[in-house]
């Protein structure tokens, strides 16, 4: 590969957020990135499983429901379930 750098990441004004790429580009500077690489790569991220979504499909396998309060929860999944990283599946 004879990239000369790196997209980190590009700025989506409209939605005020930063879109992590790390991006490989070939030309001296950022102007000559390759717009339709970007935007393809975009679409792939956009196509991307969360976590969120994994956790969904797993609710709905089991029959569970799925609650809008932690409290109403019998299961609840959140940054101390991640930090523990005893995640029963």
């Amino acid at each position: 590969n004879l990239s000369k750098g790196l997209v980190f990441g590009v700025l989506d004004v409209a939605k005020r957020q930063i879109i992590w790429l790390e991006m490989p580009f070939t030309s001296q500077n950022i102007k000559g990135a390759d717009n339709k690489s970007v935007e393809a790569l975009l679409r792939k991220l956009e196509a991307r499983l969360s976590v969120g979504g994994l956790l969904e499909i797993k609710a709905k396998a089991q029959g569970l429901t799925i609650v809008e309060n932690a409290e109403d929860a019998d299961e609840k999944y959140d940054y101390e379930w991640a930090k523990m990283g005893d995640y029963g599946f």
